[in-house]
């Protein structure tokens, strides 16, 4: 009997022995589930994750010479110095698989899901003599890439892509309507400087009229970019040119800003633009176009009216702005201000 419980438990012990080893020994290796994770929480605790099986979601640049990083979502969809970031690669029997998923993306940069090897390489080497991939390196299994989502189209209208942006005018889409970048179509369009596309966009019954939340009008971003024909159309169709937005600028005052050629502001001074009108600081056309040495917009201001003698809330006079100044255009203000005070 005796012999017999000791046979016994010496079965018993080794099976014991065997299941606390096994699980033992799992818990060291590497988790056979993947551990959903971020990127950034990974560069916080490396060491601990370091061979584990993960899974993130992430953006995926691609790069030259297989410099591929993956980086938590973000709007840019780049890596940047304030994201965590990490090299992304596959071991060459993992590549076609891999690859031929990511692929028909056709673009810079995807998102998706990543399955992998997470590791920690505190000493790195230069990898195809061209880049350093860094300590975190991710070694790539597995990759669910969603199909891509139809362009908005405010997306369309930024990159510029006039047959979308056709294509989606005619699917039904507002031009009226606020887009998720909190603007409307047609002021996304002028603003990003595509005059064919603003153009398709009124043609498509965008309202000229239409201001934004603080008063600015599709007028104001043409004047703003120095568009003439689009800032031409929108006066053609019923643009009021003596708007003004919470600051009391007109397109007017606007125009002569970043300097002209004089077009713009004799195009709204032909259109009944009051050249005296003034922001709330007192600021006129005359005074913009005195501080931007914009000598051109001066002389068309002063032909049609345009008080030379006013002064802003600060004391500030075109003469001040521009004769205080020693560049040729300032120079040139200048002499038309005080030939025109003069003459007053």
């Amino acid at each position: 009997m005796n012999t017999r419980l000791g046979v016994r438990w010496l079965v018993f012990a080794s099976v014991l022995a065997l299941l606390f080893g096994g699980i033992l020994q799992c818990q060291e290796g590497p988790s056979q589930s993947p551990i959903d994770v971020t990127v950034s929480e990974l560069s916080l605790h490396p060491e601990k994750l370091d061979g584990h099986l993960v899974r993130v979601q992430a953006v995926l640049v691609f790069g030259w010479e297989g410099d591929n990083f993956m980086s938590d979502p973000n709007p840019q969809s780049m890596p940047s110095s304030g994201l965590s970031y990490m090299w992304f690669y596959c071991k060459p029997e993992r590549e076609q698989q891999v690859y031929e998923l990511i692929r028909p993306a056709k673009r810079s940069s995807v998102h998706g899901s990543f399955t992998g090897y997470f590791h920690l390489v505190p000493k790195t080497q230069i990898v195809n003599g061209a880049f350093d991939p860094g300590p975190l390196q991710f070694e790539a299994i597995e990759v669910s890439i969603p199909e891509p989502q139809p362009r908005s189209l405010a997306d369309a209208i930024r990159q510029g892509d006039l047959e979308e942006t056709r294509r989606i005018l005619h699917s039904g889409a507002k031009p009226n309507v606020w887009d998720e970048y909190r603007d409307l179509p047609l002021f996304e369009a002028i603003g990003s400087g595509h005059t064919d596309i603003a153009e398709e966009i009124l043609a498509a019954g965008a309202d000229p009229k239409l201001a934004g939340p603080g008063g600015d009008t599709a007028l104001m971003a043409a004047a703003r970019q120095r568009d003439l024909k689009i800032a031409k159309e929108l006066l053609d169709r019923g643009a009021p040119v003596n708007a003004a937005n919470v600051n009391g600028e007109t397109a007017l005052i606007i125009a002569p800003h970043n300097g002209s050629d004089g077009r713009m502001v004799q195009l709204l001074l032909d259109a009944k633009a009051d050249p005296n009108a003034k922001t709330t600081t007192g600021m006129t056309a005359l005074i913009s176009a005195a501080m931007a040495g914009d000598a051109l917009a001066a002389e068309e201001l002063l032909n049609d009216g345009a008080d030379p003698a006013v002064k802003d809330k600060y004391g500030n006079t075109a003469e001040s702005e521009a004769c205080d100044r020693g560049e040729m255009g300032h120079f040139r203000v200048c002499e038309l201000v005080r030939e025109a005070l003069r003459k007053k």
